[in-house]
């Protein structure tokens, strides 16, 4: 695994942006052995990592083929290909279906949507460099959209996960939390007092899971905001991190991307 963004499950199936290696790769969630893997075959491979900046004219962002978030929507594999501002869609083998999206900042354009998340038959897509949510179906048609206010721009990604009925939002450049209602209206914005770097978020059963990777942790809040347990330091061993990255919960279980040590750790949810 080289450099993951960002990971999803699906029934006995860890799906894993397995970022710089230009793949998908899927891994049982009991064995962790891994099942298949899969690439984008209309992408032109282009021998970039989400660190490379535009200074080969010969490969473009339209290029780059970095799939950085995943979601699973009505049997199919939603790809986030944020460099280039396209979502691609896969069947459950791994079989390329469609595409849709492109640069922009109209309706079904996107800018840095390096993020997705899908809930309730509609895919939730943060797109960051235009400073909203946009959700779309599972045709890819577009449904609604609605703002998120986000102030510093710089090197902004945003991260969400949504979770029963509630849409949950963070930046990597700031402290706070915006929960939404499914059509966009803000419930309530929190601060989590930690500055968390290029963090994401996963959520469930009323917890919040934020990665940290500036202080190399994983951080548990409840639902005010209150932070409940917090675990990881720099390092390679078990239950270190270098840079944090991707988090995915499902049945108690934190599934973290560690990118600089080249994996995927699994941890038991617990609380102080």
């Amino acid at each position: 695994i080289k450099w993951s963004m960002v990971m999803t499950t699906f029934e006995q199936s860890l799906f894993v942006a397995d970022t710089d290696n230009h793949r998908i790769s899927v891994y049982d969630l009991d064995t962790l052995k891994k099942k298949f893997e899969f690439t984008s075959p209309i992408s032109h491979y282009c021998k970039s990592t989400h660190t490379w900046s535009q200074t080969n004219p010969d490969c473009p962002n339209t290029m780059r083929n970095l799939p950085t978030s995943i979601a699973i929507l009505n049997e199919k594999i939603f790809v986030s290909y944020g460099f280039q501002d396209e979502i691609q869609v896969f069947d459950l083998n791994g079989n390329f279906l469609s595409k849709f999206g492109s640069s922009g900042n109209q309706k079904g354009e996107f800018s840095k949507p390096m993020q997705i998340s899908a809930s309730n038959d509609l895919l939730y897509i943060a797109d960051s460099g235009n400073k909203k949510i946009q959700v779309v179906d599972s045709e890819g048609q577009f449904v609604k959209e609605f703002s998120v206010p986000i102030f510093n721009e710089s090197d902004l990604e945003i991260s969400l996960d949504v979770s029963e009925n509630r849409i949950y939002v963070i930046n990597n450049k700031n402290t706070n939390l915006w929960i939404y209602d499914l059509n966009g209206n803000l419930i309530i914005k929190k601060i989590l007092g930690q500055d968390t770097g290029n963090s994401s978020i996963g959520v469930e059963n009323g917890l919040i899971i934020v990665s940290n990777s500036n202080k190399n942790t994983i951080a548990i809040f409840d639902l005010d905001g209150v932070i409940m347990n917090e675990f990881g330091s720099q390092g390679e061993h078990y239950g270190e991190f270098n840079n944090p990255r991707g988090i995915t919960v499902n049945d108690g279980k934190i599934y973290v991307s560690d990118p600089y040590n080249f994996r995927i750790q699994v941890f038991n949810m617990k609380l102080k």
